[in-house]
Parts: C-alpha cells; sequence; structure tokens
C-alpha cells in the first residue's frame, strides 16, 4: 500500500481531517516527515490542522477491543492468537506488550487487516539501522563495544528490556521462533518505541498511556518544536501550529520528544539531533574508580553517589562539583574536611574554594583519551560508524570547553 491509500483509509473515518496546507516528503537526514505546502493559510494556525478520530487510534483501549471482537473469528487463522487467552489476561498485559503482539497479528492478516494502511507505512527495518539494539539483533558486538560508555550504559538497558519482551511472546503465544523472526519483533517493538506519543488513558501505570497515531507519527523530532498536540474526548488525537509559532511555506513541522541527549535518542529512537542543546557529558567510568571504598560510602550517604554529568555548555552539575570537592580534597575524611564539604553540599559556601582543576584535567583527559581515535569515524563510509564519531565528537568539545573554563576560574 502506499500514502495514499493511508490518507483515504483516515479520510473515509467519521470525524477525520488532514488540512490541505500540509504536505508528506521524504528528507535524506530527517526521513519521511510533514511540511507546510504552500498553500497554507496563517489563518489555519491554533487551528487543528490533522484530526485523527479515536477509532483509528492504536493503544491498549482499541486493541483490547479489536482482540475481543476478532477472537471468535474462525476464518481467520490468525485470530488464534487473540483467542489464547483471556479478555482479562489481555488487559493484565503491559501495553507495550498488548499492541506490540497486535501488530504482529495483523501485520500477518495483510490487506485482510483493518489496519493494514496504517501499519504498511510503519517504517522499515532499515529505518532503524543507526539503532545499537538492530546491532545486538545483528550480532554486531564490535559496534556495541564502540559505543562510549554513556551510551553503552543505555544500549546494555533497552536490550535488557526488548529480550524479556521477546521472550514473554515466544513463552504466551503460538508463535514458533522459525516463524517468527526476531527481526521482524524488532520491527514491531522499535516502531512502537519510536512511535508512540503519550495519550492518557486514565491508566494507573503511567507507562501504558501512550497511543500510535497514523499519519501523526511523520512528524520528527527537533529540540525546537513548530507544532504542539491536545486529545480531545470526542474527536480524536489533534496536531496544532500554535499562534506565535513561525511556519513556511516548506518548513519541516517538529514536535519536542522532550530534553533528551543525543545518546538516548540513538538508542531509544535510532536517530541524533545535530543541534541539540540537551546533550551532556556523562563522568560516571571516570570517576568511580578515582573513589575509595570509603568515599563511595560517604557519597551514598548524602545521596550524591553516580550520575556525575557536565551540560552542552561545560557547566558541571552540582552532584559533579561535588565529587570533585571531595576527591580533590586530601583530609575529606577529618572532621574539618567533612565539615567543609558539608558547607558546600548545603549551599553555605562556593565550589571555588577547592583545587580541583588537577582532577578535573584528569578525569576529563582519560574521557578524551577513551574517545580520540573515535572522533575519525566520523568520515567513515558506514553510518553506524559515523553516529558513533559523532557522539564522541559532541562528547570531547564538552569536555574542551569545560577544561578552557577550568582554567580561566581557578
Amino acid at each position: 500500500m502506499s500514502l495514499e491509500s493511508l490518507i483515504l483509509w483516515i479520510e473515509d473515518a467519521n470525524g477525520s481531517a488532514i488540512s490541505c496546507g500540509l504536505q508528506v516528503k521524504e528528507d535524506p537526514a530527517t526521513g519521511r516527515g510533514i511540511y507546510i505546502g504552500s498553500d497554507f493559510l496563517k489563518s489555519s494556525l491554533n487551528q487543528p490542522l490533522i484530526t485523527i478520530p479515536h477509532g483509528l487510534l492504536v493503544n491498549r483501549h482499541t486493541v483490547l477491543q479489536t482482540i475481543t471482537k476478532n477472537s471468535d473469528d474462525k476464518s481467520c487463522p490468525e485470530n488464534e492468537i487473540y483467542a489464547s487467552h483471556s479478555k482479562d489476561w489481555w488487559n493484565s498485559l503491559s501495553s507495550v506488550r498488548m499492541v506490540l503482539t497486535f501488530l504482529l497479528v495483523e501485520k500477518a492478516k495483510g490487506p485482510n487487516s483493518f489496519y493494514a494502511p496504517f501499519i504498511d507505512m510503519l517504517p522499515d527495518i532499515k529505518d532503524f539501522e543507526l539503532s545499537p539494539l538492530f546491532w545486538h539483533i545483528q550480532n554486531e558486538q564490535e559496534l556495541i563495544k564502540s559505543l562510549p560508555s554513556q551510551t553503552a550504559v543505555l544500549t546494555s538497558k533497552i536490550i535488557k528490556r526488548f529480550e524479556e519482551d521477546f521472550e514473554f511472546t515466544l513463552t504466551n503465544f503460538k508463535f514458533q521462533p522459525e516463524k517468527i523472526l526476531k527481526l521482524e519483533y524488532f520491527w514491531a517493538w522499535m516502531s512502537i518505541n519510536s512511535r508512540c506519543l503519550y495519550m492518557n488513558l486514565d491508566d494507573r501505570i503511567h507507562a501504558n498511556n501512550w497511543t500510535l497515531c497514523p499519519f501523526v507519527d511523520f512528524i520528527n523530532h527537533s529540540p525546537s518544536e513548530s507544532c504542539t498536540n491536545r486529545v480531545d474526548p470526542v474527536k480524536g488525537f489533534q496536531v496544532i501550529v500554535p499562534n506565535g509559532f513561525l511556519v513556511m511555506p516548506e518548513d519541516q513541522i517538529f514536535f519536542n520528544y522532550g530534553p533528551h541527549l543525543n545518546d538516548f535518542l540513538l538508542v531509544e529512537y535510532g536517530f541524533t539531533s545535530l543541534l541539540n542543546k540537551w546533550n551532556d557529558l556523562h563522568l560516571d567510568s571516570a570517576i568511580l574508580p578515582l573513589i575509595s571504598p570509603e568515599q563511595v560510602e560517604f557519597l551514598k550517604e548524602n545521596d550524591y553517589y553516580e550520575n556525575y554529568t557536565i551540560d552542552s555548555n561545560g557547566e558541571l552539575s552540582f552532584r559533579t562539583q561535588v565529587v570533585f570537592a571531595l576527591v580533590s580534597q586530601g583530609d575529606w575524611h577529618t572532621n574539618t574536611g567533612k565539615r567543609k564539604l558539608s558547607l558546600f553540599m548545603q549551599g553555605y559556601t562556593e565550589f571555588s574554594q577547592f583545587n580541583v582543576k588537577p582532577i578535573v584535567k584528569k578525569v576529563l583527559g582519560k574521557v578524551r583519551n577513551d574517545i580520540k581515535h573515535k572522533i575519525r569515524w566520523r568520515q567513515d563510509s558506514d553510518a553506524r560508524k559515523r553516529v558513533i564519531g559523532e557522539l564522541c565528537t559532541q562528547m570531547d568539545h564538552i569536555a574542551s570547553i569545560t577544561l578552557t573554563a577550568i582554567e580561566l576560574e581557578q
């Protein structure tokens, strides 16, 4: 099927609307996106440009309705999956596991699925080739080992989530390993992870309150958003360009997915943002080996253990200032030393009283040394290596401006 089929499917639903001033285009950098057309009217500002009725949304409510409706339909063999468990059992699942199974079943139905126009326009597996989770599926362990430490931590977490969900599906459904390829499962899993949008479904578990929204999922991320969304209880999911947002013909409209650094964007969504003000440098892997067991205990007692960062402007977080102050102070374990640290942690004294330059230079020097050979990967022919090179370049930049600032201040 095609984009035209998707639009016809949406327009066939009562209450749906897509402004004629919007266009869907392919961009080499951002992929498929929604753009302002030449016939966009300024009067459209602050008015719904897109309205997708509740009946076309894919979330735990609509999926449970589909499962209940199709469980007794023996004419379609794929519905056996729906009939294999009770409605209460299905309702007990997380939204991810419920919707993921739904996508696999409905995709297997092909054109016989009501949702076929939407499913056919979800991303291809190749669209996720920069995702470290995809490298894991492909057993590209050398690439994963090459990730910066802060990206590797996030990657290990997403791999754990994915493998737990995959094992759950194989255990609880009649899919056979040879029939449900891991790549197909990955496609469904990442389609959800990268396309879901927050929607209050009145579920007491916050992580279940999201939806997939046809056509709206073409809107890409930018730290500078140019549109917002709202959910009308009657009309459905709507997208609006508010008054005061400057949009011109040929502009792509963007959501802001939140204050996420590029490591998070890459791991969770499979892309990075060129100018990302939320980037930061994580120092745990460089600092923690320098801390004695007694210092670890002190930091834990005061709730300052781990999560040491520097933001994109070279500003040390207060947690980072605390650990640098601790390590730089030779008499930290004495009553006088502990009092000095305590007064600083309580905000009564300044960070400048500590001679942290040597330890900052040591830590950031290690960070830069660990990644320097990967910075050259920005020019590699392999896009996966290029994205690692970009991450390392961003890390090196933050380390560099921090060192410059420390030299000037101390």
